[in-house]
């Protein structure tokens, strides 16, 4: 292994995040990070102001609590190639992405950077993606590379991550057996070729020097499989309790609408998962086993405020953080119809996730639903700020509205009279006969 690794994260994936920290940790590597979401520790973007620091916090009990700072943070790929020595070449990229489309544009862009490097130092870069609880996403990106040349490997990770705050992470105890992360190519080949299983090798031996224990698989057809069982109760399961408002998989199957989605979504997920070959695992290969695997992950207790007790999914649903619904609900339907296998309930659960993760975040300023608005701190500050400046409205209109009809209900004032006119009316003549006009007498 080379004393030191040139290494570009992208992305605002807390899986990301963690592999980023993990190889800061290593000592081993020269970090860049594209993020457009990262917070500064001024007011100022990396692209603005040379040697920006940006911090981040972890909290982990099997890592210790970090807060590290690293200032090649930039908000875009353009910022990177702006600020960045041309004589830099990259070893790994590692990348997440919130939709199929920011996936595709990214690279559509970025295999011109891959080109160059290539033309001058002859190699390529290994590209990595998170793809936890996401499934086969490496030809995707082959495809948008068109260069068959450049090797593309997946990471899933066992650890419960989650995003407390702008740059700050929380890494929960597993609910499962292991806390491995997982390293490979999805495919339905029976065995990798010698260059892949030397590439994989390479990247695992990395992260194992920060610490982290990496489960290498055996066949792309393997690493499928455990991508599929990643992926099942994310799909089938847990946008329900999102949509039935219920946090705990025990709760959920008391609602009675509830049963047959869930029968259908897993019917569905099961009926690709053999059409493309893979295993099914034990606990995973029905829908009875898989809901008595996931009340024992999650059983039901007393939520804290932030809901962190609940499945993540129902956690970042809670919070407004990102769901990556397009990776997790669509890609399995394209891979579905791949196959020619109708997926009538999952399209339909994509549609109508799709729909409530809008309305999550509609405010009074920005509304995003005609009927919903988001009950979260916020809103409720906005609210009560809009029923007072109605109630001073209103009260402006009641004061209005009454000096108005006190207007109207006083007195008509009479029309004065010349004064001349009036000393003649005090003056009362004597009653007078009417004079009659005597007429001379015709004789």
């Amino acid at each position: 292994m080379t004393s030191s690794y040139n290494i570009l994260s992208i992305g605002n994936n807390p899986n990301i995040s963690f592999y980023t920290w993990r190889l800061y940790e290593s000592k081993l590597c020269n970090l860049s990070i594209i993020n457009s979401t990262t917070i500064t520790n001024d007011e100022s973007s990396p692209s603005d102001q040379e040697n920006t620091s940006v911090s981040f916090q972890w909290n982990s009990k099997q890592f210790g609590n970090s807060r590290y700072s690293i200032s090649t943070v930039y908000n875009s790929l353009t910022d990177y190639v702006s600020n960045t020595d041309d004589n830099v070449f990259l070893d790994f990229v590692l990348i997440s992405s919130e939709s199929l489309q920011e996936l595709a544009s990214f690279f559509t862009e970025f295999k011109v950077l891959l080109k160059d490097q290539f033309d001058i130092c002859n190699y390529y870069p290994i590209i990595v993606i998170e793809s936890t609880n996401f499934v086969n996403l490496e030809p995707f990106v082959s495809m948008s590379l068109q260069n068959s040349s450049i090797e593309v490997f997946s990471i899933m990770s066992d650890y419960d991550i989650r995003i407390m705050g702008n740059n700050i992470f929380n890494i929960y105890p597993s609910k499962k057996e292991s806390e491995l992360v997982y390293l490979g190519r999805s495919g339905t080949e029976s065995k990798y070729t010698s260059n892949e299983i030397e590439s994989i090798n390479k990247i695992s031996s990395l992260l194992e020097t920060a610490n982290v224990d990496v489960f290498k698989l055996n066949t792309p057809l393997e690493f499928l499989s455990y991508q599929w069982k990643f992926a099942l109760p994310k799909i089938a399961i847990e946008p329900l309790l999102i949509l039935f408002e219920r946090p705990f998989p025990s709760q959920l199957q008391e609602q009675i609408l509830a049963k047959p989605l869930i029968s259908g979504l897993i019917l569905e997920i099961i009926t690709v998962i053999k059409t493309m070959g893979c295993k099914l695992f034990k606990s995973y290969d029905s829908e009875d086993a898989l809901l008595k695997r996931f009340n024992q992950l999650y059983p039901e207790c007393h939520l804290s405020i932030d809901c962190s007790e609940a499945p993540k999914l129902y956690y970042d649903f809670f919070n407004q953080n990102n769901l990556y619904l397009d990776l997790l609900l669509l890609q399995p339907i394209l891979l579905a119809d791949d196959y020619h296998v109708k997926t009538p309930y999952l399209e339909f659960l994509y549609a109508i996730m799709t729909q409530w993760n809008n309305n999550n975040f509609s405010t009074l300023q920005n509304q995003t639903s005609i009927f919903w608005l988001r009950q979260n701190s916020e809103n409720i500050k906005s609210l009560k700020l809009s029923e007072e400046q109605l109630a001073l409205n209103n009260a402006l209109k009641e004061k209005n509205i009454k000096e108005a009809n006190d207007k109207l209900n006083q007195p008509y004032p009479q029309q004065q009279q010349p004064v001349q006119q009036q000393q003649q009316q005090r003056q009362v003549p004597a009653q007078q006969q009417p004079v009659q006009q005597q007429y001379p007498n015709n004789q």
